[in-house]
């Protein structure tokens, strides 16, 4: 029986990527968007029988991963984003290489509609359009885009005429398809990572809460045409691999080549190399040992990155060992430290609130596991100090503050701790939790009857719920502001003299990225 439902299960997950990859055409024909739920309510029952038959031997995370997996079909189906911004020159790299095989994007740029952008001008050097962006996700997503094919052929199958060039629809389902999948693998990484501090349990809520409660599930389940999900799985494998307990010459040598793929997908990801050259200080007293580890990491890690090197030096003409953006492109005395974490344009915090509970979590951890958490936290600090020291620190038209891809990990730690202590408190303290449901309650009793006394509730009538609850957290922020922007709201009202609530519109807006704080 378990056999059959597998079979069904398999052949029903298959027609599901089938329907993402051709824009909504299984090999029975057009499906509409009923049609689509209909399989994935199948295919999720499916997998609660296959778990039930399966019992004690079949581990229920898994089950639940599998889950998670199918329930973000829809996302990049239905609502997801295709190509637009930063998407389009990473894109460029995976469409010039598998279907021209070299590196001139001009017959790309033309395809996609930014040749005449000021980043696809030519170089003078070498005349090529110019594309200052990494490679490392165009060349992770070649292999998703050959399954382009597929849905190009569906679709021509069913009479709606489709172009196998790597422009139509087909191809960047695909890859957005493949966006999907290499976030959830990060997402099982991330898993495996956790448990070795924290039971099954808080490490599946850890790592769900961290992805799916951050900025990075909009890059994997709405806008996957971007660098953050690959990047988030190789800084996942990196400090996964770092945090084991063996460190020898070979351990090195991996870590080498995921930093120097991890640095082909964002330049950022460079800095995770710390976390080695941590490890390296602490057998500096045997130099023989540090030499052969240290050759065998900058070996793997010049080996890896070297598609990225030699990109550039196709393009440009030369070899850049930084990156070709600018000397104004990094501002190291200017970081936008405050800004960058509570501002409402792209703040870390104010965001994705669940980091500062993971954050807070963070420091706990740092006291259970100094030998771990102690280097993580000055990782942490370093990409934080280069995220706020980019002209444009507020990273362009993005959802949330997406450069911290390669943070989600170490706050993954971090809301993990935090869960675990949360969990023992109400444990030992179930009276303090229900003290403070009651003054939630009363809080939210006290708001509305303030409603009642400005007159906003019709004293002898029925209201209207939603502008009384508009009038609450009307009262609540003139009151408290964005709770997830303290303390810098409540110094900025200080300082200034404002509104808390000021602080959302004012702090962080700049004419240009150029622009110098006052």
């Amino acid at each position: 029986m378990t056999r059959l439902i597998d079979a069904a299960l398999g052949l029903i997950a298959l027609d599901l990527a089938l329907i993402v990859l051709s824009g909504g055409f299984s090999i029975l024909g057009p499906v509409s968007p009923p049609g689509f739920l209909l399989r994935l309510g199948v295919s999720l029952a499916l997998l609660a029988a296959r778990y039930r038959l399966a019992g004690s031997s079949v581990d229920p995370r898994w089950c639940a991963y599998l889950a998670i997996l199918l329930l973000s079909l829809p996302f990049v189906h239905f609502r997801g984003y295709r190509l637009r911004g930063d998407g389009m020159w990473y894109y460029a790299y995976a469409r010039s290489l598998a279907f021209d095989r070299d590196l001139d994007f001009t017959n790309d740029y033309r395809g996609l509609g930014v040749e005449h952008h000021r980043g696809s001008q030519p170089v003078r050097e070498t005349g090529l359009p110019r594309n200052t962006f990494p490679i490392g996700a165009g060349l992770l997503w070649i292999p998703f885009l050959a399954l382009g094919y597929l849905g190009a052929g569906l679709r021509n199958l069913y009479g709606h005429a489709t172009a196998y060039d790597g422009f139509a629809d087909p191809y960047l389902h695909a890859v957005a398809l493949g966006g999907m999948i290499l976030g959830w693998l990060g997402l099982l990484v991330l898993d495996r990572l956790l448990r070795r501090w924290f039971s099954p349990v808080i490490a599946f809520a850890a790592s769900l809460g961290a992805v799916m409660g951050s900025f990075l599930f909009w890059y994997i389940g709405y806008q996957p045409i971007y660098t953050h999900a690959p990047s988030f799985l190789l800084a996942a494998l990196f400090i996964e691999r770092w945090a084991g307990a063996s460190k020898g010459t070979r351990d090195f040598a991996v870590l080498g080549l995921l930093l120097g793929a991890a640095a082909c997908v964002r330049w950022q990801n460079i800095i995770l190399g710390f976390l080695p050259l941590w490890s390296l200080a602490g057998v500096a007293l045997n130099a023989r040992a540090v030499v052969r580890k240290a050759g065998a990491f900058g070996g793997a890690f010049l080996f890896a990155i070297t598609p990225q090197l030699l990109a550039w030096k196709t393009i440009f003409g030369r070899f850049y060992f930084g990156v070709p953006l600018g000397e104004d492109y990094m501002r190291w005395s200017e970081p936008f430290l405050e800004e960058l974490l509570f501002s409402s344009r792209h703040g870390l915090i104010s965001w994705s609130p669940i980091l500062l509970f993971a954050a807070v979590g963070l420091l706990f951890f740092v006291r259970r596991e100094p030998r771990v958490g102690i280097p993580l936290v000055l990782l942490l600090a370093g990409l934080t100090y280069v995220n706020s020291s980019v002209a444009d620190w507020w990273a362009g038209g993005s959802f949330g503050a997406r450069r911290f891809d390669s943070a989600i990990p170490i706050f993954a730690l971090g809301l993990a701790t935090a869960i675990h202590g949360v969990v023992g408190f109400i444990r030992r303290r179930p009276g303090v939790v229900l003290g403070l449901l009651l003054v939630g309650f009363i809080s939210f009793n006290v708001l509305l009857m303030e409603q009642y006394r400005k007159g906003r509730i019709d004293v002898d009538d029925t209201i209207s719920w939603e502008v009384a609850s508009r009038g609450i957290l009307e009262d609540f922020f003139d009151g408290v502001g964005y709770p997830f922007s303290f303390p810098a709201n409540w110094a900025f009202a200080l300082r200034y003299g404002r509104p808390k609530t000021q602080y959302d519109l004012l702090v962080g807006k700049y004419l240009s990225p150029g622009a110098k704080k006052s």
